[in-house]
């Protein structure tokens, strides 16, 4: 039998972020938590369903997610219009990500030098097709494989 789709990424992903959480395993940070970090810092402030959609994360593994770097002091909190939650990063999280920056270099590096150049931008290609074609698929209304046999 052949692997499915999410089996061949989820499988992929576990290899990568074993990379990413072993280079910052001395910062006391995950990789989850780095590009959470990141994906805050680069937009200054964002809301949680900004943040959500940015990064494809369902709304309650965010909150989570969320909730464990307000807890380390790494975000801040405050209400937006309409109870919508805004996110932005403390001096701290901050610190801690400019901090950390190299070692997330490092993994890059070696993942990246792993791959060589060519392999690198068909990665980087395919990550982009593969997230664009999942969405479109998500609309997608075809039948099953038994139910057009039996019309």
């Amino acid at each position: 039998m052949q692997d499915s789709a999410l089996a061949q990424v989820r499988r992929a992903n576990r290899s990568i972020s074993r990379l990413y959480n072993l280079v910052l395993s001395s910062c006391g940070l995950m990789a989850t938590q780095y590009v959470l970090l990141e994906s805050i810092a680069a937009s200054c402030e964002i809301t949680q369903q900004e943040l959500s959609e940015q990064l494809c994360i369902a709304p309650t593994t965010l909150s989570r997610r969320l909730s464990g770097l307000r807890k380390k002091g790494l975000v801040n909190l405050r209400l937006g219009k309409r109870g919508s939650r805004i996110y932005s990063l403390t001096p701290g999280g901050r610190t801690l990500l400019s901090s950390t920056s190299l070692q997330w270099e490092s993994a890059q590096h070696r993942l990246r030098s792993a791959l060589g150049d060519e392999g690198w931008q068909v990665f980087v290609d395919i990550c982009g097709r593969i997230c664009e074609a999942a969405k479109e698929a998500e609309t997608m209304r075809i039948p099953l494989a038994r139910d057009r046999a039996s019309h």
